[in-house]
């Protein structure tokens, strides 16, 4: 057996390891990739699944009954997510090159997803407060979303496809709703709201 065999049976045998680790769930290591997890509490869980180069992920959540979850396919993505309280779930998905996603969730109950596809893509959320919900789907090229949502029961949404298209949305108060769905090149829209109670809906592109 050449060394390179061994080394390569070395790193299975440690990835096994870290696959059944307690409190970790789903970890898959590839060349040059990045993995770090913290969890403290009860009934928490957390996956990372990355394939690909040179890829990093960050997984922190403190407290009971959380879940997070990163899956990256491609190179030099990044991922991370912090979680504070009960009840909170996140999730990221990323495919292509160079995309970063970055979740900060803190209170009671929030939920948010983050996905992207293809290159160079920025997608930020960070939620304080309860029962918050926000989602971001991003398709194309050096697309950027971020949602900031500080309160109880608000919901965001966020939708591109295309290249070089910015999309925001802050919200503060309780029960609002802001949906944003652009499709098309260098698009942008930001939305404010500051309130309760408020709808919002912006669609640019065919």
């Amino acid at each position: 057996m050449t060394m390179r065999h061994m080394i390569h049976l070395l790193i299975a045998a440690l990835s096994l390891m870290y696959l059944f680790a307690p409190g970790i769930q789903g970890v898959a290591l590839a060349d040059g990739n990045t993995v770090s997890q913290y969890q403290s509490g009860s009934d928490n869980i957390a996956n990372v699944r990355q394939t690909g180069l040179n890829n990093k992920a960050y997984e922190q959540q403190y407290g009971s009954d959380n879940e997070a979850d990163i899956a990256q396919d491609g190179d030099l993505d990044e991922a991370y997510q912090t979680q504070y309280g009960d009840g909170n779930l996140s999730e990221i998905d990323q495919s292509g090159q160079g995309n970063t996603a970055t979740t900060m969730q803190y209170g009671y109950g929030n939920y948010a997803v983050q996905w992207q596809n293809g290159l160079y893509n920025t997608a930020y959320i960070e939620q304080a407060g309860t029962d918050n919900w926000a989602e971001q789907y991003q398709s194309g090229g050096g697309n950027n979303a971020y949602i900031s949502q500080e309160g109880d029961a608000n919901s965001s949404y966020q939708k591109q496809n295309g290249n070089n298209n910015y999309a925001s949305s802050t919200v503060i108060g309780s029960s609002n709703v802001s949906s944003q769905i652009q499709n098309g090149n260098g698009l942008s829209s930001a939305v404010t709201l500051v309130g309760n109670g408020i709808v919002v809906s912006v669609i640019q592109g065919p």
